[in-house]
């Protein structure tokens, strides 16, 4: 195995340990797991909760929302040693079958779009699955159910998405809410800094 698939093999890893202490040092007990993948010559690595399917891949929070937390990483083009995200999504809902029940789902594709010319829309997006009368109201052509339209937002953090679960929805922490936004705070400080660093 090259030095660049050694590096890779060893970094994915460390970088699963960090977001995964980013969700049980503030919301949750239940750690997120790396695990390799490779198709067609190309290793990759998924990070998420546990189990063997997608609905036993999600963690139950202090308030009784469901989180399912996803992203495939893939060795930077750049320097393979490092990681770069390929896709990621993260979703909540307040039901028992986050499958069905989900309602809000925030999704970051930037592999696909990039490989994909059939792909059109935003490389960072969001789902909403609820109900708007005017919206089912409204005639056009080729209409999509709302929950399948493509919102566009930036690319959210796992930072993010865990502030919002804490400010937003009141799930409660582990330790407290203003620490626990801190370390949210300073961890998307540091990932600027290595970022502007690195270009």
């Amino acid at each position: 195995m090259p030095d660049s698939g050694r590096a890779f093999r060893r970094n994915a890893p460390q970088f699963a340990a960090h977001l995964s202490s980013l969700l049980t040092r503030t919301v949750t007990d239940q750690p997120l797991v790396c695990r390799f993948h490779e198709e067609e010559g190309l290793v990759s690595a998924f990070i998420r909760f546990r189990g063997r399917t997608r609905r036993e891949r999600t963690a139950t929070l202090g308030n009784g929302c469901q989180i399912y937390v996803f992203q495939r990483v893939l060795p930077n083009p750049k320097d393979p040693r490092k990681v770069t995200t390929a896709e990621s999504s993260y979703s909540y809902g307040v039901g028992q079958n986050l499958e069905d029940d989900w309602l809000i789902r925030y999704d970051y594709v930037p592999e696909r779009a990039e490989r994909d010319p059939e792909y059109k829309y935003p490389i960072g997006h969001v789902h909403f699955n609820g109900y708007s009368e005017s919206y089912e109201a409204f005639e056009m052509d080729d209409k999509k159910p709302l929950h399948k339209l493509h919102f566009p937002t930036r690319r959210v953090s796992l930072e993010d998405f865990i502030e919002h679960l804490i400010i937003e929805m009141g799930v409660p922490t582990k330790r407290g809410q203003e620490k626990a936004l801190e370390l949210l705070a300073e961890s998307r400080k540091r990932f600027e800094t290595e970022k502007r660093t690195r270009d």
